[in-house]
């Protein structure tokens, strides 16, 4: 009977549950260790241009790797994200790709062989069912994000946020674990770029959110949800849950002579 490979028993996508390799064989594990290669990329750090030309297939093992759009101008916006768990098939991607994939976090990644994780889709129900899954959660995050981040004013949108990623990762951002606090994944800059405000909103936002009692914040990158109806109900723009959101505003009175 073959033996777990040292490095996958070191590697997320091995050890925890649900995840893509917590549920093969030891021999399927070990003739997808064999083809595929593990990378740590540093925070900022792109995934290079010549391994997305291959159009690989990718497991995130730890961290958040952004899609960063490039404008007709070159600059970049955050388009959507991948975390733990994710798998990543750009094999259909178009021929000529207009997005980058960066790295938001420190984030380590596992080029999966694509025909060693084709042969396990077809060989292990739990594995294909995982990968689904996953995929089918990437579809659903775009659509939620297409659909609703247009029609928000930013503290809608930072509520919005909270509850998304705690509804599909089913994580705090701390430890992994369920409960009353939130760690912001990736640092506020980008979080403004995925949410289409600029970056000094962020903190507005925060202590918009924070003077409606639906949060305390607690330190720069988290956060304690006091009210999670109450911050629902911001996000969706419930009028029976809580009175509009107004942005906090200075104006200057001007006395005409």
């Amino acid at each position: 009977m073959a033996e777990i490979p040292e490095g996958c028993s070191r590697c997320a996508l091995f050890f925890r549950t649900n995840f893509f390799c917590s549920v093969l064989r030891p021999n399927l594990l070990s003739e997808l260790s064999e083809r595929s290669s593990h990378r740590v990329l540093k925070a900022k750090e792109y995934v290079s241009w010549d391994m997305l030309e291959a159009r690989p297939v990718f497991g995130i093992a730890e961290g958040i790797l952004g899609v960063r759009r490039i404008q007709q101008d070159g600059r970049g916006t955050i388009a959507a994200f991948f975390v733990p768990g994710d798998i990543v098939d750009l094999r259909g991607a178009p021929e000529r790709l207009q997005s980058d994939l960066t790295a938001l976090t420190r984030t380590e990644v596992c080029h999966l062989s694509p025909a060693v994780f084709d042969k396990i889709l077809s060989n292990c129900d739990e594995a294909r069912e995982i990968a689904w899954k996953s995929l089918q959660s990437q579809s659903f995050r775009l659509i939620e994000q297409t659909a609703e981040l247009p029609k928000k004013r930013a503290a809608e949108k930072l509520a919005w946020f909270i509850c998304e990623f705690r509804r599909f990762h089913g994580i705090d951002g701390v430890n992994g674990a369920q409960g009353p606090l939130f760690r912001v994944p990736f640092k506020n800059v980008d979080l403004a770029d995925y949410l289409g405000i600029q970056p000094e909103t962020i903190s507005r936002s925060f202590r918009c959110l924070e003077s409606k009692g639906a949060i305390r914040l607690l330190r720069s990158n988290l956060v304690e949800i006091l009210d999670q109806k109450l911050l629902l109900a911001i996000a969706s723009r419930d009028p029976a849950g809580v009175a509009p959101l107004r942005e906090a505003r200075s104006f200057r009175i001007l006395r005409v002579s």
